[in-house]
């Protein structure tokens, strides 16, 4: 299938950003911990996971503040936000 084929041309670009660790918990307490499905978003053509509502709500308020260009995605301040609705 069309989807399949697009999978193996690039199969990272489909892996969680920052290894699927909150983003928001490592910047601000020095925390490596394991975000959750259901707390995930969407950025900059990346899948961000976080530990808790509050730190999704953080990062969808502010993802510049926590995306650098390290390889957690390019800093594309236009780049819209999606919110993961399915829970």
């Amino acid at each position: 299938s069309a989807e399949q084929k697009q999978f193996q041309k690039d199969p990272d670009r489909y892996l969680p950003a920052f290894s699927g660790n909150d983003l928001v918990i490592a910047k601000e307490n020095g925390e490596t911990t394991r975000g959750k499905r259901e707390y995930g978003i969407k950025y900059a053509d990346r899948i961000y996971l976080f530990a808790t509502e509050e730190s999704l709500q953080r990062f969808a308020h502010a993802p510049a503040l926590y995306v650098t260009l390290n390889g957690d995605g390019p800093i594309n301040r236009d780049a819209k936000v999606a919110v993961n609705s399915d829970g």
